[in-house]
Formats: C-alpha cells, sequence, structure tokens
C-alpha cells in the first residue's frame, strides 16, 4: 500500500526526471531549464496537495513521524513557487518571452500566496533599484508594525 509520504515524494522524483530529460538549452526544440523546473514544481505542487487532501482526517498517518515528511515535501514545493515567481519577474522563465513569463508568474505567485502580479512586479523592481535601503520595500524600517497591517 503507497502512503501519502510515498506518493508525494514518487511525484516529485518523476516530475524531477521529467524535467532533466529536456535537450540541451539551444538545441533544436529545447525548453529552457528553468521552465522545465517550474513545470516539475508546479505540477508537483498540484499532486502533493490533491493527495493530501485526499488523505483521511483519522488514522495512523495522523502521528508526528508521518505529518512531518509531508509538511517538509510541501515546504519546499511552497518556496519552489516563490523562486518560480521571482524567475518569472525576471524574464528568465522562458527569455525573450514577457507574455509567458507574466502568464507564468501570474499562476504561481496566486498558487504561492493569492500575490497580484503587476504590485508584486513593482515592489520587486523597487528592491532590486535599492536592497537593504529605507528605499526598499522589503526593509523592516518601512513596514507597518505587526501582521494586521501587512
Amino acid at each position: 500500500l503507497v502512503t501519502g509520504v510515498q506518493t508525494c515524494a514518487l511525484t516529485i522524483c518523476l516530475a524531477l526526471a521529467v524535467s532533466e530529460q529536456a535537450p540541451a538549452a539551444g538545441a533544436p526544440g529545447s525548453v529552457p531549464q528553468g521552465l522545465g523546473w517550474a513545470l516539475a514544481i508546479v505540477v508537483a505542487w498540484i499532486v502533493s496537495l490533491i493527495l493530501l487532501l485526499l488523505l483521511p482526517l483519522q488514522g495512523a498517518w495522523l502521528s508526528p513521524f508521518a505529518l512531518l515528511p509531508l509538511i517538509l515535501i510541501r515546504a519546499f514545493l511552497q518556496t519552489g513557487l516563490f523562486i518560480v515567481g521571482h524567475d518569472a519577474m525576471h524574464g528568465s522563465l522562458l527569455p525573450g518571452s514577457a507574455l509567458w513569463n507574466e502568464r507564468i508568474g501570474r499562476l504561481v505567485l496566486g498558487l504561492y500566496a493569492w500575490l497580484p502580479w503587476e504590485p508584486s512586479c513593482r515592489n520587486h523592481r523597487c528592491h532590486h533599484l535599492a536592497p537593504g535601503s529605507l528605499q526598499d520595500p522589503d526593509h523592516p524600517g518601512r513596514q507597518p508594525r505587526g501582521p494586521l497591517f501587512w
């Protein structure tokens, strides 16, 4: 019997194996490596979410030893979504195709935390213009105090 952890791990392995089978960059019919990784992460994120939602809410699999790997897998995939969104903001998923970078970016930022594309891009550009300074939107000195103001 395949457990939820095994199914999630298998999904990730299959998605990564597919992404590594792409032809070399620049070869006819090749897909940029970043796009392959993006596809693998999104597919693994969606499949693992569906599988975890289908697990029963009772039973031995709810022990901390069974839940910890599931939490770690989902945290890894959640972080991957943010990285894909970041790469899309930089136009590096499909270099030369702003439209597809935007489409993919919108999708993954929405899956990640329902983040809107335009404000995220604008803040990210401002961050790169003045990283670590008071003009940086990510600088702690510019943030309202407390989670209610985020």
